[in-house]
């Protein structure tokens, strides 16, 4: 055995933690949806600065699948409107081309993929937890982002979307253990913050390199 893997495996603290939970968007899977903004801000007649703000504004009930992506699009138009920053456009439209864009640029991260997979299933559940939508759902299917994961924890398929202290718990008690022994990874700092607010585990994922450290660190890895 290399003397650096030996090291930290001596080390190492015991590992406390029997589940792993992975976000998908920005971890398991990468998309460039950059580019919706811009070409989105033609069919509202807007700024890229107020369509971001109405994104951001609404995205939280199309995720915990309280409203379809129809509904979405013709709200932030309306309220585009209403604001005299822009007009309605065809909500159909808008989905197309979120779902298309997102189809063009996604792409599994291998080295990520083949680390979940050479975790020790016989002592840690490996899971994800993924703040999502219905229309990229079947397309991450598609993909095979969540192939080889159990359990998937969709926010639109649970109604409650990170950070909110509900899916974490939910996520604990679809493993079976206390949150203090799950662990989150997740590439979003307030997701992370979450977790860790009803006990949980995590780490802010910035990296191949830094995820498997810190999973080494808390003895998940050898």
């Amino acid at each position: 055995m290399p003397f650096g893997r030996l090291f930290r495996r001596l080390t190492s603290k015991p590992s406390t933690v029997g589940a792993v939970f992975f976000d998908v968007g920005g971890v398991i899977v990468h998309s460039t949806m950059e580019q919706y903004v811009a070409a989105g801000c033609q069919y509202f007649g807007c700024s890229p600065t107020d369509l971001g703000q109405e994104i951001s504004d609404g995205i939280g009930a199309l995720e915990a699948g309280k409203m379809d992506s129809e509904t979405f699009w013709r709200n932030i138009g309306a309220s585009l409107e209403r604001k005299g920053k822009g007009h309605p456009a065809p909500p159909e439209t808008c989905r197309d081309l979120w779902t298309s864009l997102f189809q063009a640029t996604a792409r599994l991260d291998k080295k990520v993929i083949n680390l979940c997979l050479e975790l020790d299933r016989s002592r840690l559940a490996v899971g994800v937890l993924s703040n999502t939508i219905e229309d990229h759902v079947e397309l991450v299917h598609k993909l095979g982002g969540y192939q080889n994961f159990k359990p998937i924890l969709l926010s639109c398929k649970l109604g409650h979307r990170k950070p909110d202290p509900k899916i974490y718990q939910f996520a604990c008690q679809k493993v079976m253990l206390p949150p203090q022994q799950c662990l989150l990874v997740d590439d979003n700092k307030e997701n992370c913050e979450g977790a860790k607010a009803v006990g949980m585990q995590a780490i802010l994922y910035t990296g191949y390199a830094q995820l498997l450290e810190d999973l080494q660190r808390l003895g998940v890895t050898g």
